[in-house]
């Protein structure tokens, strides 16, 4: 994947991200066991632009021999679950450079460690290739879409 001008990699395990994350599970304590699963797993990236605040989360996971579709079902089925969500969104089946995939817009509302909720926009794509499937989260915070999405998604390619 390859990311624009003014995209960085973030060090999940600089102090510095870890207070951000904890300050955020304290003020929203039912994504703390989410959190904590995705910063065990590894190979996982995050990249934040500075100028929008927008992140981009690349999570490969096993396929387990499942298929793109049966894997998004999973997927939809476990939205229902994630607080705050306006409502579960529907799956949209996309073919983009790296492959067939599956899409869904959400919107959801958090709290903010300094008080107050903000309404972040999350923009997840599922790609399945053999044993493996990688999910790419788009966050903007402030809502919206990220104006860089489009090509950050389509420049998504498995590595051998």
């Amino acid at each position: 994947m390859t990311l624009p001008d003014g995209w960085q990699v973030f060090d999940l395990s600089n102090p510095a991200g870890k207070t951000a994350i904890d300050a955020f599970v304290k003020v929203n304590p039912a994504f703390a066991t989410a959190i904590q699963s995705f910063l065990a797993m590894p190979n996982v990236l995050l990249a934040v632009n500075g100028l929008l605040g927008d992140a981009v989360v690349i999570l490969p996971i096993g396929s387990q021999g499942l298929s793109l579709s049966q894997i998004g079902e999973s997927f939809t089925a476990q939205f229902a679950a994630v607080p705050g969500l306006a409502s579960v969104p529907p799956a949209e089946p996309t073919t983009l450079p790296g492959g067939d995939a599956v899409h869904w817009d959400l919107s959801l509302t958090v709290n903010k460690p300094g008080g107050g909720t903000v309404t972040p926009k999350e923009s997840v794509y599922l790609f399945v290739k053999g044993p493996t499937a990688a999910m790419v989260e788009f966050v903007s915070p402030g809502g919206g879409s990220d104006p860089e999405e489009s090509t950050i998604v389509q420049s998504f390619q498995f590595q051998p």
